[in-house]
Parts: C-alpha cells; sequence; structure tokens
C-alpha cells in the first residue's frame, strides 16, 4: 500500500488536496480514495480526468480510485478540458469520494450491481 500512496502523491500536482485524501479499501467496490480530515464543501478536490485532443481520457489516480453512487458525495466540473471533484456538502474523515457515473455519459458507467 506504501508504494501505491507514494505513486499517487506524485502522479499529478494539480490533485489539489493529495495531503487531505487517502487510499483505502471500499466498501462499494475494490479501492477507494477518502477524506483524510475535514474538507468543506465545494472544495477543489483536484483533477480527475484530463480529455485528450483525440477524446480519450487521461485519468488520475484520483480519477482511478474515485467510487460511483447513487447518492455521492461530489459532484464533477469540466474546466478547460480537465475534470475537477467537488463535495456538495462537507466531508467529514473517513468520508468516501463518490460521484453518479450516470452523470458523466462519456466515461465509465455503473453496472447494475453497484451501489
Amino acid at each position: 500500500m506504501q508504494k501505491l500512496f507514494e505513486n499517487w502523491r506524485g502522479y499529478l500536482n494539480e490533485n489539489i488536496l493529495m495531503d487531505k485524501l487517502n487510499i483505502n479499501q471500499s466498501p462499494i467496490q475494490g479501492m477507494g480514495i477518502f477524506a483524510a480530515d475535514d474538507i468543506p464543501a465545494n472544495t477543489n478536490l483536484g483533477v480527475s480526468q484530463m480529455k485528450l485532443p483525440n477524446d480519450d481520457y487521461e485519468v488520475t489516480t484520483l480519477g482511478k480510485y474515485h467510487n460511483h453512487s447513487s447518492q455521492p458525495t461530489c459532484y464533477n466540473k469540466m474546466i478547460d478540458n480537465k475534470r475537477y471533484l467537488f463535495p456538495y456538502d462537507d466531508l467529514k474523515k473517513g468520508d468516501e469520494i463518490t460521484i453518479d457515473y450516470k452523470l458523466q455519459p462519456d466515461l465509465e458507467q455503473p453496472e447494475s450491481w453497484w451501489k
């Protein structure tokens, strides 16, 4: 886990709150990304995906490890071909960073059995 964490820290300097997020086992699916401290609503958590000129996406570690939820803790906002994540409400330490994948139809969609 430490190696993954070290790689994540250096992955993309635009992940603004890297010191406020942790990667851990998720009750939703596989690994997830969690608030390591309280984070106020509408705080820019960083870049999750970057749209490339060929319409593909480069996915950051933040993008790779946030999970789908039909009751998400965060929303994403596209700014200059980069998708940033923001919490809807204040996040408490330990809250998982989730979004509703159905609201980003150009990316992976949730499986029917996902929460």
